[in-house]
């Protein structure tokens, strides 16, 4: 991703694409965050790089002509700035190979020198990283830390003064130039191999060079000029330095907005460079050695003489360092052009190895002199301007120092014909001779500094030349006929002297050639140990201008070395041996900022000493003194904020007689080292921005947002923003809501007190705990006087008082409608703990509640009116004494059953017949109302206790002709399934060991049928047994039975209530009762078998239907289970009642109160039942069909049997609502919803 740099416009970019094993295809994007970079992986490696494998042009390659794979760096220049990248041989995660990793990067607004020596190596960094891993989520981190390395870096730039390099580019254009591989290896001038390569950029690429740094387009200005390749000598190092002075070179040819990339491909020789958009013909070369692709240095080109000179003058330009300015492109042109400039300067040539400018040197002489004649003498002129043609001559150093060689020996004088007249009128051969003269003793002083002698030939020369002037061209007598001879001679000696000037000022070059590269020499060795003089050091050696001559240059030069090294000892004494450390501050960068300051006063004292300007250098020391002391009292604020941090102070709080930390930050910003350090010191400057304006914020949310991220920020303390949050919520009137109470509780426990249990000064912490407890304190009590009106806002107060610290005091402080509401619902919850419990426990936890609730509320001024008034008056009477309900006296226990559990919604009884324990449970239903409940037994009755309670009675007796007499003359004359026979005058489950009984137990037996399976292969069927539901029994039976209980038939509205507390999952005639019915249908159809549809009940207004007819189910589910499951069992979990829907269906009476009363007598019962006129069947049965509806009561037809095999029933009695064990909970319950909460 991008992030601004410490500069406006600097952004940092970091992407990467193509294959890594982290990935199964091409890597997803990484670091595409600018469009630069986006076309940078479109056009080099999805269209260039894509097509070139695609087509497989690089597979037809010999081997000798492919590179072994990727490993290159790659360089694009582009309008929106330099992108650098490396790409190395990879793989994805499913090991095909043919596609690099790429890593690209660019810095916006930076210097390309920078961008070079910062970018390279962390790309370097990366490719080591991610090539050990084949996580993706490690290479978006490589990928993030050479991002961030990089921004780091770039915040120094606001302290380090990086300038644009343009020195630095210039050299390395020099040293390309002159490097062997482009001259040769002869005298500096270019080889064949660089007027080749300029002469390909002039041919080709013509469209990239027109004038004002433009890009040509197309007349449409749509599709930019094609794009164009050469391959060229590596000549300089690996890492960027090469592509460096390439890019230099191109910028001097080229357009400024020319895209330009050069792919450097490692160990290798040479590079390439694409000017243009490329396409994939133009990244061919990635793979192509130079077998494959030949440098363009080494193709032969027919060149013209003129363009070959051209080149040379610009190489003698570049060495010199004269560079054109940016925008400046030169203009395109033909070679041909180039030849006819080389021709005219021909002609304007003077003598041998005259120049314009020496014919520009002697105008300005003789407008000087003015005539004179031959014979005359005088002193030298002054020294006329270095010709323009040589340019090596390097910047001065400031000395004020005069060179002691004369300028370049002018050319000859031009001889004036002055038509008829003598031509030695106003010649001036003499100063000619003087500074030739001149020019010679400084070629002798020179070479004897270097212990050399001067060829004596030179001044021998010159010396014949004068003696010829004097004898001969001087007394020679004019006249017209001499004219011409004189002419000729004068032009002689002219030539003479020109010759060894030219000779003598050759030689005195080459003298300070060796000057320069002693100057050179010592650049490389400075005596001064911080990089910053080290490079001011090298640029005055190379500032000194080798014309002072060997003994002044290094004169110069040691004086230069004792300065700079004062200076230097004189500015790192002014440095700090360390400054405080920040935790919450960017150190680096401090150290940066310190390091660019001292490079910085390092570089001024080093101008100064060069200037000779022993201010500057005082000044340089002094300066960097005092911004060292703003530097370490910026950083002393920074850890005096760092420590109220620590402790928890907020923004404008602070100890007694020290600065708060919102006036230190002030302090820090207000010094004059904060624009150095502002950077370094954000973090910490900006938490305490953020804290300042926590301490203002209105909302909530963002209030609670605060508290979270101080709670999860485990790399620091921050109590501050922790307990600023949480006073501002108090502040804001929150909480205002159940769920803003409840987050407030939480906060409290899971947020705050986690924050300030890590401050670690005791003191501190244990103040901000108090603080943070009345917070939450006068939090609750606000909220509690405002919303506590209701059971949602009372629920929402209680949840919280522990978490929240609430006391006595809070409760005090509030209204009185909220005391009542509080104790209200804290009695509500007494009152549902004590029904939890059963008997007296019960009955002492009831009563403690009431009492407790009236001692709280009774003092209360709004406990004598309206709801509060009403609830005391209701909760009066079940506070006296004998209001419990002795449930052992009634129902089974009237009968002697005895009591073996009690409470308020269900009681058990036991009892013991014929050695056999017996259990019941009853479950408190609401009957008709009034005063009075009714209690169900939980289950059918059974057939072990059925027959328990008649034998216990000793009413066998009175059961006769209520119950069918099985078995009777041998024959059981009960259609259908029976759960029980008769046996020594009593009632036991059916037997299952009959001898050709294949129903186990269920039906009677059929001669016809005897032996022979009654159940399909697979059935499971389990046999009668004690807890089987009884049924085939008559309503008159049932009534009796229930009697001698002490009970009764329930009444159907009693079922009904029954039902609404659960059901469980019904037995209901199912599936296993179709593949009953089909089985007996398929195989003993014939022998008159036991359907199971027989003697089942059906209502009176339903139609008679023969069993063989009775084939559907009425459920589409399947139990498992064809007759009757236990009376106990019911599925899981058990519902309150087991059965009510299904098993068998049941008798109901509704005249509850007769029945109930009833004695238990057969006369009395016969009485009441009559015909069973009153009596109805309900909840339907394992056997029913579909159209009996289980929630509707139906009649039974006076007609009809008067037992049914599909038809029981389930015992009942009635109680009174009273308050104890039976009703206490319930009566306070209603008094509670009768009498809610109180308003404000």
């Amino acid at each position: 991703m991008a992030k601004d740099g410490p500069t406006r416009g600097v952004r940092v970019h970091v992407a990467a694409f193509g294959k890594h094993p982290g990935w199964d295809d091409h890597i997803e994007e990484i670091g595409l965050d600018c469009d630069a970079l986006v076309k940078a992986k479109r056009v080099l490696y999805a269209e260039g790089l894509a097509g070139n494998i695609d087509s497989g042009a690089w597979e037809r390659l010999r081997d000798d002509q492919r590179l072994a794979g990727f490993k290159h760096l790659l360089y694009w220049r582009v309008p929106e700035g330099l992108i650098i990248g490396r790409m190395w041989a990879s793989r994805d995660g499913k090991g095909r190979t043919k596609y690099p990793m790429v890593v690209c990067a660019m810095v916006e607004g930076v210097p390309a020198a920078w961008a070079f020596s910062q970018i390279v190596p962390r790309l370097e960094q990366v490719e080591a990283k991610v090539t050990q891993t084949n996580s993706a989520e490690l290479v978006r981190l490589a990928i993030g830390e050479a991002r961030r390395s990089l921004e780091d870096q770039v915040g120094m730039l606001v302290g380090a003064g990086v300038g644009a390099g343009a020195g630095e580019e210039a050299g390395l254009l020099k040293r390309l130039v002159e490097h062997a591989d482009l001259t040769g290896g002869a005298a500096p001038g270019p080889s064949q191999g660089l007027v080749r390569i300029l002469y390909e950029i002039e041919r080709e690429m013509a469209a990239f060079r027109s004038g004002g740094g433009s890009v040509r387009m197309s007349r449409s200005a749509i599709e930019a000029p094609a794009a164009q390749h050469v391959r060229v000598p590596r000549c300089l190092g690996e890492g960027g330095e090469a592509a460096r002075a390439w890019l230099a070179l191109a910028s001097q040819e080229l357009a400024d907005s020319a895209p330009v990339l050069i792919l450097e491909p490692l160990g290798h020789p040479f590079l390439d460079m694409v000017v243009g958009e490329p396409k994939p013909p133009q990244l061919f070369c990635v793979r192509a050695t130079s077998k494959g692709l030949a440098p363009t240095s080494e193709v032969p080109y027919s060149i013209e003489s003129a363009f070959v000179e051209e080149v040379s003058g610009k190489v003698r330009d570049w060495s010199a360092g004269k560079l054109r300015g940016v925008g400046a492109a030169p203009a395109a042109k033909a070679a041909t052009t180039a030849e006819a400039a080389g021709k005219s300067r021909k002609n304007l040539m003077i003598g041998v190895g005259v120049g314009a400018a020496a014919v520009i040197a002697l105008i300005a002489f003789l407008a000087t002199r003015g005539g004179g004649t031959p014979s005359q003498t005088s002193p030298p002129p002054p020294p006329p301007p270095t010709p323009s043609q040589t340019n090596s001559t390097p910047p001065t150093t400031g000395s004020g120092s005069t060179p002691t060689s004369p300028p370049s020996t002018p050319p000859p004088p031009v001889v004036a014909d002055n038509g008829s007249g003598d031509p030695r009128t106003g010649w001036v051969f003499g100063a000619m001779v003087d500074q030739t003269r001149q020019t010679l003793q400084t070629l002798e002083r020179e070479a004897a500094e270097e212990g050399a002698k001067v060829d004596p030939a030179l001044r021998q020369r010159l010396d014949r030349a004068t003696e010829k002037e004097a004898k001969f061209i001087r007394t020679a007598t004019f006249t017209p006929a001499s004219r011409d001879a004189i002419l000729r001679d004068m032009k002689g000696v002219e030539a003479e002297v020109s010759a060894v000037a030219g000779d003598a000022q050759a030689q005195l070059e080459q003298i300070y050639a060796r000057v320069r590269g002693h100057l050179e020499d010592r650049a490389s060795r400075a005596g001064v140990s911080s990089a910053a003089m080290k490079t001011a050091w090298a640029s005055a050696m190379r500032g000194i201008d080798p014309k002072l001559g060997w003994k002044a240059a290094n004169e110069r030069a040691e004086a230069l070395g004792t300065a700079m090294t004062t200076a230097e000892a004189g500015v790192l004494a002014a440095m700090p041996q360390e400054f405080p450390e920040l935790r919450e501050a960017n150190m680096g960068a401090v150290q940066a900022a310190v390091d660019a300051r001292r490079d910085a006063a390092l570089r001024s004292a080093a101008d100064g000493v060069v200037a000779g300007d022993a201010a500057k250098v005082a000044e340089a020391k002094t300066g960097l003194a005092t911004w060292v002391g703003q530097v370490r009292e910026v950083l002393s604020n920074g850890a005096e904020i760092e420590r109220l941090l620590a402790d928890g102070y907020q923004a404008n709080e602070a100890e007694a007689d020290r600065a708060s930390l919102g006036i230190l930050l002030g302090a820090m910003r207000a010094s004059p080292a904060w624009k150095d350090l502002g950077l370094a010191l954000a973090p910490l400057a900006t938490r305490c921005d953020d804290l300042s304006r926590l301490g203002t914020e209105p909302d909530p949310a963002k209030l609670l947002e605060a508290l979270r991220g101080a709670r999860g920020d485990l790399s620091r303390v921050r109590a501050s923003e922790a307990i600023t949050a949480w006073t501002g919520l108090a502040s804001s009137q929150w909480p205002r809501s159940e769920a803003d109470l409840a987050a407030a509780g939480r906060a409290l426990t899971e947020e705050v007190a986690p924050v300030l249990e890590r401050v670690t000064n005791s003191g501190r912490r244990q103040a901000m705990q108090a603080q943070a407890e009345r917070t939450a304190q006068a939090m609750w009590t606000n909220w509690a006087s405002r919303y506590a009106t209701d059971e949602a806002g009372v629920t929402a107060a209680v949840t919280v008082m522990e978490g929240m610290r609430v006391g006595d005091d809070q409760m005090a402080a509030l209204p009185s409608w909220a005391k009542y509401n509080l104790a209200r619902f804290a009695f509500a919850k007494d009152v549902e703990a004590a029904a939890s419990k059963s008997g007296s426990a019960r009955d002492a936890a009831q009563r403690a509640a009431m009492d407790a609730f009236v001692r709280d509320v009774s003092g209360l001024d709004v406990a004598k009116t309206g709801a509060a008034a009403g609830l005391l008056a209701a909760l009066e009477p079940l506070r006296g004494k004998g209001a419990e309900l002795d449930l052992s006296k009634l129902g089974p226990g009237a009968s002697g059953w005895k009591l073996a559990e009690g409470g308020a919604d269900a009681v058990v009884y036991t009892f013991t017949a014929e050695g056999a324990d017996h259990r019941m449970e009853f479950r408190r239903v609401e009957g008709a109302g009034g005063d009075t409940v009714s209690f169900l037994s939980t289950t059918e009755m059974s057939v072990a206790v059925f027959s328990a309670v008649i034998t216990g009675a000793g009413k066998w007796d009175e059961f006769q002709g209520w119950l069918p007499q099985s078995e009777a003359a041998g024959v059981d004359p009960r259609r259908g399934p029976r759960s029980w026979i008769w046996q020594s005058g009593r009632i036991v489950p059916a037997p299952t060991t009959r001898e050709g009984d294949l129903s186990i137990g269920w039906l009677r037996l059929n001669s016809k049928t005897t032996g022979r399976p009654y159940y399909p292969e697979g059935m499971k069927v389990d046999p009668p047994s004690g807890q089987s539901p009884i049924q085939q029994v008559s309503p008159k039976a049932a009534a009796l039975m229930s009697r001698l209980a002490g009970c009764r038939l329930p009444t159907s509205s009693e079922w009904k209530a029954a039902a609404a507390l659960g059901t469980g999952t019904p037995n209901l005639r199912d599936a296993t009762w179709k593949r009953q019915y089909d089985f007996i249908t398929q195989t003993n159809s014939a022998d008159d078998p036991e359907y199971p549809g027989s003697n089942i009940y059906r209502p009176p207004s339903a139609p008679r239907v023969q069993p063989l007819a009775d084939r559907e189910p009425a459920v589409q589910t399947d139990d498992g289970i064809l007759w009757f499951a236990p009376v106990g069992e019911a599925g899981e979990p058990a519902p309150p009642f087991r059965h009510l829907v299904g098993n068998v269906a049941e008798y109901v009476f509704d005249d509850s109160d007769a029945l109930g009363a009833a004695p238990a007598s057969r006369a009395a019962v016969e009485s009441l039942i009559g015909r069973s006129e009153k009596v109805q069947v309900i909840g339907a049965s394992a056997l029913s069909p579909a159209e009996i509806s289980p929630e509707v009561p139906q009649a039974i037809r006076p007609a009809a049997a008067v037992w049914f095999s599909d038809v029981g029933f389930r015992l009942a009695f009635s109680a009174p609502r009273a308050a104890g064990a039976a009703g206490a909970g319930d009566r306070m319950k209603a008094a509670l919803d009768a009498n809610g909460y109180l308003k404000p």
